[in-house]
């Protein structure tokens, strides 16, 4: 029977789909001549939620790496005999607590996108929206999803802000001082400049990315794809880079301070966990720059990149006002404008972030077709 089976799967026409990339159906087909050129902006605004979330997963991915890597410091598995390593429990998870308050179109592609690259467990994730109902896909991979924006504010390390600029009045008198300390806010609200927020919010740690679109008129960039999808192409990963090897290409740019934020960020996290400066050097050049003891670096962030006096090179970094940090230039700011090596550096730590996904992802393929 089997025999036949494959004898006749030959002869069984293939179904096409003769649908598929029909020009009557596409989404230019309904649009007048007069509204054809603005077909730009659909793309413009595709690349901007694909570029905002691919940094946040990358931003969460380098501090949960560095916690990971600081418990695995902590509490060394034994290197005696293959046996014993594989009887030991894992090292525990020490992960970076997220919170998204908003769960529209942002919100909850951001929340995929942290869970598929930023190595976010679903239980290690709160979204605050008014309409928990509509996240059915996130809540069933176990997202906790309810409408509390000062539960969420209270409970996590690095909290994103995805609601409208009409709503962010009523959001900071909900979550004003219930922000703790440590907390990174990230936010994707636009049209309010950084001293306007930290006056309503009366908070200074944030982090609010500012793009540039490259308009040309040569821009080109495919808009059929969710986020994840699109950044499972490491083309499409690279060119969101905000130290990209090729910025000419980049239809999307952050820049170095960006970067630069990222980095203080790292720090201040290395800080809370009372790392020595000389042991957040060490960290931040392992996990943002991919040195190891077998393989050194090109090049290195140093003492100097970051403040020119350490008291006592015991204790850790002072931490670093991020306000501060957007609004001037730092020591860091020239290092990463000018040292190509360690640009160059960052850039391939970043779209290693994403190729992980890739390598496991065809690992997980494998195996499912041996079974």
């Amino acid at each position: 029977m089997a025999a036949q089976e494959s004898i006749f799967a030959g002869l069984i026409p293939t179904v096409a789909d003769i649908t598929n990339n029909l020009p009557s159906l596409q989404f230019e087909s309904a649009l007048a001549d007069e509204e054809k050129p603005l077909l730009v902006l659909r793309a413009r605004s595709h690349a901007l939620t694909v570029c905002a979330c691919a940094q946040a997963a990358y931003l969460v991915a380098i501090l949960n790496e560095a916690r990971q890597l600081v418990v695995e410091l902590q509490a060394p598995v034994s290197r005696h005999s293959r046996s014993s390593r594989l009887l030991q429990q894992a090292p525990p998870r020490n992960p970076v607590r997220v919170g998204i308050i908003g769960g529209g179109r942002l919100g909850s592609q951001l929340a995929q996108a942290l869970l598929t690259y930023g190595d976010v467990e679903p239980h290690e994730m709160v979204i605050s929206t008014r309409r928990p109902e509509i996240l059915v896909k996130l809540e069933e991979q176990g997202v906790t999803c309810l409408y509390d924006n000062r539960r969420v504010a209270a409970s996590c390390d690095v909290l994103f802000l995805c609601c409208l600029p009409s709503q962010l009045n009523i959001v900071a008198e909900e979550i004003k001082g219930r922000i703790a300390a440590h907390c990174t806010v990230y936010s994707f609200v636009i049209g309010v400049p950084l001293p306007r927020f930290k006056q309503i919010f009366r908070f200074s740690n944030v982090l609010k990315p500012e793009f540039s679109w490259r308009d040309d008129g040569q821009a080109r960039w495919e808009v059929s794809k969710d986020v994840c999808s699109a950044l499972e192409d490491s083309r499409v990963a690279g060119l969101t880079c905000p130290l990209p090897p090729q910025p000419d290409e980049c239809l999307i740019r952050t820049g170095e301070k960006w970067v630069e934020l990222a980095v203080y960020i790292f720090l201040n996290m290395c800080s809370d966990l009372q790392l020595s400066w000389a042991q957040s050097l060490d960290l931040a050049n392992t996990v943002l720059l991919g040195q190891t003891s077998t393989h050194p670096a090109a090049a290195v962030f140093s003492t100097q990149n970051f403040t020119k006096n350490i008291a006592n090179p015991a204790a850790p970094f002072p931490r670093f006002d991020l306000s501060l940090v957007t609004e001037n230039d730092t020591p860091l700011t020239r290092c990463l404008k000018e040292n190509h090596a360690v640009r160059n550096l960052f850039a391939k730590k970043y779209v290693s972030i994403f190729d992980k996904f890739y390598y496991w992802k065809g690992i997980k393929q494998v195996k499912q077709k041996k079974q």
